[in-house]
């Protein structure tokens, strides 16, 4: 298990039987007898398991708004930093806008707090930056003004604050006029 992990086995791929390593370790270690040498490996092998980051999975008690909540805050973690500095502001493809948008609208502020580092904020005003600047491209302008609103409804002061420092509400007037 050591060298499939050191050698870059995916943590979160589920096998033939559609489980996890994780889970079938856990699954091992309920059928076992407590003692065995069966058991203990289980016991090792999700120790190493979760000390190598692999995804704990939810108790079976809980209800499906949590679980919902549980994976939406997960895929949040993972994909809004790659999501705000895979691309370049000006290149950054309609639909990773759209998903942007969603994930700023949909995470829970501590998520999004936490998911927000100096490389993400830079990213993210660059992105603000090109709204305002590019208004000519209407979908670009319609795509901007949602991914502003998504920060400002949030009602966070330093969101609104970020969104404000680049001229949004000016841009938005001078679109409205147009």
């Amino acid at each position: 298990l050591v060298q499939l992990l050191d050698a870059g086995a995916c943590l979160e791929a589920s096998g033939a039987e559609g489980i996890t390593a994780l889970e079938q370790a856990r699954l091992c270690m309920a059928q076992a007898e407590p003692g065995s040498s069966r058991a203990e490996a289980a016991k090792k092998a999700e120790e190493l398991l979760l000390a190598r980051g692999a995804p704990s999975t939810l108790p079976s008690g809980v209800s499906p708004p949590e679980q919902l909540r549980y994976l939406r805050d997960a895929v949040g973690r993972r994909l809004l930093v790659p999501l705000l500095t895979s691309h370049s502001a000006a290149a950054m493809p309609t639909e990773l806008l759209e998903a942007l948008q969603l994930m700023l609208q949909g995470l829970d502020l501590k998520v999004l707090f936490e998911c927000l580092d100096a490389t993400s904020v830079r990213s993210l005003s660059a992105l603000l930056q090109h709204f305002v600047g590019s208004a000519d491209v209407v979908k670009t302008a319609l795509i901007g003004c949602r991914v502003c609103r998504a920060l400002v409804v949030r009602g966070e002061e330093c969101l609104v604050r970020l969104v404000q420092s680049h001229g949004v509400l000016r841009w938005a007037r001078w679109l409205a006029s147009r």
